[in-house]
């Protein structure tokens, strides 16, 4: 038997959204990142919309700045409209960590399957004094010494730590089963293996799979048995999974994961065999980056030249968030706002507030400005 074909790996994005911005990934759907404290320095979440409020889909881990960059998320991107939904996809602390504390904020259903709601109450609740003779049996089959046993007793203890406390009820999801959210079903796929009950979320007018941990690119899962479960085979539970999604999805279904790293972006330009034309959208590393590597056909347009208009009917708080947001985020990229227009009604109210929130940006402007706010300098082109 030949070797089995290999498929190259596509990216829609060579580059992230910053700490608590969103990028939409397809219609309704945008792509959230927050940080974890290890390695893998980050996780993937998702914030459906839907006609009257938004579904998150994973909540990050309870740890560092998660909380506030959920707060930051509120205050810039819900465009008016509530969180009516939190949907976990699997009980690992870096997905459900946040998971109560959202569901009490905003006062609204928590969504997953039952073994892993089930799961996450145990392994959050877990102390010392639950460590018994069953655990000592497993590591001890698992090739550990006694006293690296005796190790793992002092401090056996579950996740509670890096989890706000779990919302106290649920709804269940089950294999098959979908939501309805922005006018579109969204199908429950569950895996097995990484954990015990994965919800994936399929979007089939979309062609989109959110797959949470079940895939991964580049790596596998975490596969592994425990010591609540020590005989069974979660391997082959993973692989059966993979023939269940490969029955249930399209073979060109676009899946939501992680790595958009810039070797990846690399390995993208270089598919010739698959991609007709690049036209990036990037900053100017990405753009020396096509040129020092691609070898498919591109196109770059140069440096544009990003403007934000704030008119007489704008919310100026709301102004002040986008202009900021605009420059601040990330300066460096081709997107950053270049230009500030503010129609003249609004003008003498809404610069110093702007100029004060934009704090270590150098800002040159007409004499109708300057005249408003002294600080600002000369603008000579």
């Amino acid at each position: 038997m030949g070797d089995p074909a290999v498929i190259p790996l596509e990216y829609l994005f060579a580059d992230t959204p910053g700490p608590g911005e969103l990028r939409e990934v397809v219609s309704g759907v945008y792509w959230l990142r927050m940080p974890l404290p290890m390695a893998l320095d980050h996780i993937n979440l998702y914030l459906l919309e839907d006609s009257d409020g938004w579904w998150l889909i994973d909540t990050g881990i309870a740890l560092g700045p998660t909380q506030s960059l959920w707060e930051q998320v509120f205050a810039r991107h819900l465009q008016g409209k509530p969180v009516k939904a939190v949907l976990a996809t699997h009980y690992h602390p870096d997905h459900i960590g946040m998971a109560g504390w959202l569901c009490e904020r905003w006062r609204v259903p928590f969504y997953m399957t039952q073994a892993e709601y089930l799961s996450g109450l145990a392994f959050s609740r877990m102390q010392p004094e639950h460590f018994s003779w069953s655990s000592a049996q497993h590591l001890r089959r698992a090739g550990f010494s006694e006293a690296h046993i005796e190790k793992v007793a002092g401090r056996f203890s579950g996740f509670g730590d890096y989890i706000t406390p779990m919302p106290m009820a649920y709804r269940r999801l089950v294999d098959g089963a979908s939501l309805a959210i922005g006018g579109r079903r969204w199908r429950v796929v569950v895996g097995r293996g990484h954990s015990p009950e994965h919800a994936c979320l399929y979007c089939e007018p979309l062609n989109t799979l959110i797959s949470g941990d079940q895939v991964i690119p580049r790596i596998t899962s975490n596969v592994s048995v425990m010591g609540g479960e020590p005989e069974a085979n979660p391997l082959k539970d993973w692989l059966a999974s993979h023939e269940h999604l490969l029955e249930a999805l399209p073979a060109d279904a676009l899946v939501l994961v992680e790595d958009v790293s810039r070797e990846a972006a690399v390995q993208f330009m270089q598919l010739d065999q698959y991609v007709d034309c690049l036209i990036p959208r990037g900053g100017r590393s990405l753009i020396q980056s096509i040129l020092d590597n691609a070898t498919v056909p591109y196109i770059i347009d140069g440096d544009g030249n990003c403007h934000v208009y704030v008119d007489a009917a704008a919310d100026l708080s709301m102004a002040t968030d986008i202009v900021v947001n605009a420059k601040m985020q990330r300066p460096s990229v081709c997107n950053a706002a270049e230009s500030l227009v503010v129609h003249s009604a609004v003008a003498a109210q809404f610069l110093p507030a702007a100029v004060s929130a934009l704090q270590g940006c150098e800002l040159v402007g007409d004499e109708a400005s300057r005249a408003i706010v002294a600080t600002i300098g000369e603008a000579t082109e």
